[in-house]
């Protein structure tokens, strides 16, 4: 519990002793309780996994169920002098946790994940709740192309319009390592996943 939620429940239980309280007082007796009552949960809330599941780890059912809600995400990837280099894209993931997403051959990232297919996602920010993601990239063609690009197209109805743009291309990226962390619970939440292809 932090200094400011135990500074409000003694505030609370001070307003309460009063022998009788007026409307006013037992109004802001409630606005603080609630208050505290949020703050303590609602990380969980944005996170969209149900209260009550620390006996539990979270599973990838629960961070589909995250990443599909969220349809932006950094991606970083590295430039050709080892540089790191970051931009907000627009994401679509797969029961597999495979985050798709569309670029144009003269951005920074083609280059980039073309040369070097390791890349990584930062994904959620509301409040302190996020999900850190590592993976390796592939541009899409053929068969895979057509089956990715339904996914990303289920969730940017809008990516039809860019398919007639010049160099418009289609990346899948496959996990390796994600971390959950929320750290508006308490205590706060971090759980690892490592998924098969991960070297370290």
């Amino acid at each position: 519990m932090s200094l400011f939620d135990m500074t409000l429940i003694i505030l609370s239980a001070s307003a309460l002793r009063r022998k009788r309280p007026s409307r006013g007082c037992r109004a802001e007796v409630v606005s603080i309780l609630v208050l505290v009552d949020w703050r303590r949960y609602r990380g969980r809330m944005f996170a969209g996994i149900p209260d009550g599941t620390y006996d539990r780890k979270v599973t990838k059912q629960d961070l589909f169920e995250f990443i599909s809600k969220r349809r932006l995400g950094v991606l970083s990837s590295i430039a050709a002098d080892g540089t790191p280099q970051s931009a907000l894209v627009g994401i679509a993931v797969s029961s597999e946790l495979e985050i798709i997403f569309d670029t144009v051959k003269s951005s920074r990232k083609y280059g980039n994940l073309t040369s070097n297919p390791a890349a990584s996602f930062v994904i959620g920010w509301e409040g302190e709740v996020t999900v850190q993601y590592e993976g390796t990239a592939e541009l899409l063609v053929g068969a895979d192309l057509e089956r990715y690009r339904e996914i990303y197209l289920l969730t940017w109805p809008d990516g039809r319009d860019r398919l007639s743009w010049a160099g418009i291309v289609h990346f899948v990226v496959r996990p390796t390592w994600i971390r959950y962390s929320d750290f508006d619970a308490r205590p706060p939440r971090i759980e690892e996943l490592r998924l098969a292809g991960d070297a370290g």
